[in-house]
């Protein structure tokens, strides 16, 4: 059986779901949200007290050892889409990188970038949808977690977190950053 806590948040709200996981069989065991309308826009913007305000708010939730995922709003990432030509999988993430950090002034080498692709089947190209954060960004997001003593073993994009649960079919994600997945 596996424990999962979902968390996410906006300007005035952090929102968790603690969950236990068993075969096909998923159990609430709570739910809630985390006001963070009190935050001045100075202190919603240091990382500590965003964290703080969390693990506050999760001080009555018995987390335990449960596994964290955490959901990003589109506001924290930047989305390009493009089509990328036939080349072996494994030069793809390289490609992908190339291509939009030349597309956007914000991505750098530094950037976590995560993207799917699905063949398009008029030519030999790919079409690709790539989500990136800026490393200060990311690290912003880390530091929050951090102070919240929780770390993610998976970062998603909200509007496509449900998505991600569903089976892939022929689309094939693919993730730049080791260690994180944006989608």
């Amino acid at each position: 059986m596996a424990r999962m806590l979902a968390l996410d948040w906006t300007r005035n709200e952090a929102r968790y779901v603690l969950a236990n996981s068993s075969g096909e069989k998923l159990t609430i065991e709570a739910s809630g949200a985390i006001s963070l309308s009190e935050l001045a826009d100075a202190d919603f913007a240091s990382a500590d007290k965003l964290g703080e305000a969390i693990r506050t708010g999760l001080s009555s939730v018995k987390v335990g050892r449960a596994t964290p995922l955490l959901g990003i709003s589109r506001e924290q990432v930047e989305l390009l889409n493009f089509s990328v030509p036939a080349v072996p999988p494994a030069e793809l993430p390289e490609i992908v990188l190339n291509l939009a950090m030349r597309e956007s002034p914000t991505i750098t080498e530094e950037s976590v970038v995560d993207f799917i692709s699905s063949p398009d089947a008029a030519d030999e190209t790919a079409k690709v949808t790539a989500a990136a954060v800026t490393a200060e960004k990311f690290r912003w997001i880390q530091q929050a977690c951090t102070t919240a003593k929780l770390t993610p073993q998976k970062i998603v994009l909200r509007p496509y977190a449900t998505a991600a649960l569903l089976p892939a079919g022929n689309v094939r994600c693919w993730s730049i950053a080791s260690a994180k997945t944006l989608i």
